[in-house]
């Protein structure tokens, strides 16, 4: 029986791993986002606001989000919260006309959920915003460093005032508040 060739396999495994090693700095092209609204709403004796975002890690691309409500019923305060990757699609935000979307629930008895003296069932929170009129935008370019690798990217951001109806603090159907959209793209090491 013949013996394998082991310069043959370090030849073959050398001329494979050189390219790889000779290739330089990543520069993969990626997109990231992060979507976010926050709205006020008060019907006497009932106030409440909810706070959600949607977002990827801009290094890693793996989504996470977090969807809040506090509401105060006249007597006591309540809290209520889930954040993970659960939420990540939890919050959109189109560019062109602000109209935003939250869609999430918040289970008192999730391990990713949080409350403060709320001990009821799951809360559906079932958002939809329009805008209202007022609408900022602003493109650029940034550098983000981690662990000791430069990467440079370019962003777009747009906020706008909503007008948010549907279902979230218990007692609350009409909200107003932001959203906004941030949005990286073409991400490229350069160190």
């Amino acid at each position: 029986m013949r013996k394998p060739d082991l310069r043959a396999a370090l030849v073959a495994t050398l001329l494979g791993v050189v390219p790889l090693a000779m290739a330089g700095p990543d520069n993969t092209a990626f997109r990231s986002y992060r979507f976010q609204v926050n709205g006020f709403g008060e019907a006497f004796p009932t106030a409440g606001s909810f706070y959600a975002n949607s977002e990827d890690d801009p290094l890693t691309g793996v989504g996470v989000g977090l969807v809040s409500l506090y509401w105060f019923d006249g007597v006591e305060t309540f809290a209520v919260a889930r954040s993970g990757p659960s939420m990540a699609n939890a919050v959109s935000v189109n560019q062109g006309s602000g109209r935003a979307t939250v869609f999430a629930v918040l289970d008192p008895n999730s391990l990713d959920c949080y409350t403060f003296n709320y001990f009821g069932p799951p809360l559906t929170v079932n958002l939809t915003g329009a805008a209202t009129g007022d609408h900022t935008s602003q493109t650029g370019s940034g550098t983000q460093t981690s662990s000791g690798t430069s990467y440079k990217y370019n962003f777009q951001e747009d906020f706008f005032t909503e007008a948010f109806v549907g279902d979230a603090t218990p007692g609350l159907a009409d909200y107003q508040g932001i959203a906004g959209r941030t949005m990286r793209s073409d991400r490229q090491q350069i160190r």
